[in-house]
C-alpha cells in the first residue's frame, strides 16, 4: 500500500512538473481606422474604414512551446489575419494565412515546417523605418517587401511561403536563416519551389541585415495562389512554363539615443514569357522617440520598375506619430503623398501599384492619403 501510494504520487509530481514545462498562449492584435484618400490630378477624395490600413496587421493566434529538456523545446504557431471593420476572414481560403508551423529547438538551431516567414521578412523589417506599422501603407510590408506590388508572383512578393522547411541559428548578435519550400508541382522538384537564405546582425545601436531568395514561378502573371506562388494542377497544365526569379535586400539602422536613421535597398528580377521585369527600392527613414509614449517617424521610398513595356517610378513620402496610452494601446496619425509617372501600372485606393487594372498609356498622378486610428495588442 505504502508502496502503490508512493507510486501515485512520484507520477503526480511527475506529471505536474511536464504540465508546467508546457505551454499555450492567445496572442493577436486589433486596430481600427478611418483613411482618406485625395486623387490631387482629379479632385477625388475617399473616406473609407475598409480601405483603411492599420497600425498593425489585425490578427489573432495561438502559440506552443514544451520543454523537453536539456534546452531543447518544440513549439507551435497558428496565426491568421482578419478585417476588423466587418469582423470577416481577411483571406477566406486560408484558415491561418500568418503563420502555421511546428517546429524544434536544438543547441544547434531552430527548424521549423510549415507557412512560415521567409528570411527576406527578417532582414527587410529590420531596417524598416516604421518597425512594420501602417502595413498597407508602407511600401515595404505591404504584402512584404515588394515595394511596387508590380504582382504577387514575384519572388519578393508575401513574406510568407507555404510548404516550407526553415533553419534558424543564433551566434552572437548574427542570426542566420535558411528556406527551403517544395513546389509542389507534378513531374517537377523544382518548379514552384523557393530557396532563401538571410542574416541579421543586430546590436542595441546598430542592425545590419540583407537576404536572397530564388523562386521557380510560372512565366506568366495568371492568379497565383496566395503564400508561394504555386499553381493548381489546372493552371499549371496551361503550358506556360516556369522561369526564374531573383530577389535580393540589404540595408540597416543606427541609433543615436532617441533617433534611429535606417536604410535599405531591395532588387526584383523576374523573367516572364512577355518581358523581363525588373525592380528596384530604395527606402530611408528617421524615428524620433519624443518622449516614453510619444513616437515621430518620417520615410521616403523611392521605386523604379521597367520591362520591354517601358518604365514606372513612384516617389512616397509617409509621416507618422504615434501616442501609447499603454504598453498594449496605441493612438496615430498617418500621412503619405505619392507621386507616380510612367507606362506600366494604376494606383489603387491605397496609393500603390495595382497589378489587378490594366495598365494604361502614360500617366502622372498624385495620392495624398490621410489616416487616424487606433491599435490594442494581446
Amino acid at each position: 500500500m505504502k508502496k502503490s501510494l508512493l507510486a501515485l504520487a512520484v507520477l503526480s509530481a511527475v506529471a505536474g512538473a511536464a504540465s508546467a514545462q508546457t505551454s499555450v498562449v492567445i496572442f493577436g492584435n486589433i486596430g481600427g481606422s478611418v483613411r482618406h484618400i485625395e486623387d490631387a490630378p482629379t479632385g477625388s477624395t475617399k473616406n473609407s474604414m475598409a480601405n483603411a490600413s492599420n497600425y498593425q496587421t489585425n490578427s489573432f493566434g495561438f502559440r506552443g512551446v514544451e520543454d523537453l529538456g536539456s534546452g531543447m523545446n518544440a513549439h507551435f504557431v497558428l496565426d491568421t489575419t482578419f478585417v476588423s471593420g466587418t469582423g470577416s476572414q481577411a483571406l477566406p481560403t486560408s484558415l491561418f494565412d500568418r503563420q502555421a508551423l511546428v517546429g524544434v529547438t536544438t543547441q544547434y538551431g531552430t527548424i521549423d515546417l510549415g507557412r512560415v516567414f521567409g528570411p527576406q521578412f527578417y532582414a527587410a523589417i529590420s531596417y524598416d523605418p516604421f518597425d512594420t506599422h501602417y502595413t498597407g501603407v508602407d511600401p515595404i510590408t505591404r504584402n512584404s517587401i515588394s515595394a511596387s506590388q508590380a504582382s504577387d508572383n514575384t519572388a519578393s512578393s508575401n513574406s510568407r511561403t507555404d510548404n516550407a522547411i526553415n533553419y534558424t541559428n543564433k551566434f552572437g548578435d548574427l542570426t542566420v536563416r535558411a528556406e527551403y519550400a517544395f513546389g509542389e508541382q507534378a513531374n517537377s522538384a523544382n518548379n514552384g519551389s523557393t530557396k532563401a537564405v538571410g542574416a541579421v546582425y543586430q546590436t542595441p545601436t546598430m542592425t545590419l541585415g540583407a537576404a536572397y531568395t530564388k523562386k521557380k514561378l510560372r512565366a506568366d502573371y495568371s492568379t497565383p495562389l496566395y503564400g508561394n506562388d504555386a499553381y493548381t494542377p489546372a493552371q499549371a497544365a496551361t503550358g506556360a512554363g516556369f522561369k526564374d526569379a531573383d530577389y535580393y535586400t540589404a540595408g540597416g539602422s543606427y541609433t543615436f539615443g532617441p533617433l534611429r536613421a535606417s536604410v535599405g535597398y531591395a532588387h526584383e528580377d523576374r523573367k516572364t514569357n512577355a518581358a523581363d521585369h525588373v525592380e528596384r527600392n530604395l527606402w530611408t527613414g528617421l524615428r524620433y522617440n519624443l518622449m516614453p509614449t510619444v513616437q515621430l517617424v518620417g520615410g521616403y521610398f523611392k521605386t523604379n520598375i521597367s520591362s520591354n513595356a517601358g518604365s514606372s517610378r513612384k516617389d512616397m513620402f509617409v509621416v507618422s506619430a504615434a501616442y501609447l496610452l499603454s504598453k498594449r494601446t496605441t493612438l496615430f496619425v498617418e500621412m503619405d503623398h505619392a507621386n507616380f509617372h510612367g507606362p506600366q501600372l494604376p494606383i489603387d485606393a491605397l496609393g500603390q501599384f495595382a497589378p489587378s487594372v490594366p495598365p494604361t498609356a502614360s500617366f502622372s498622378q498624385l495620392k495624398n492619403g490621410t489616416m487616424i486610428g487606433m491599435n490594442h495588442n494581446f
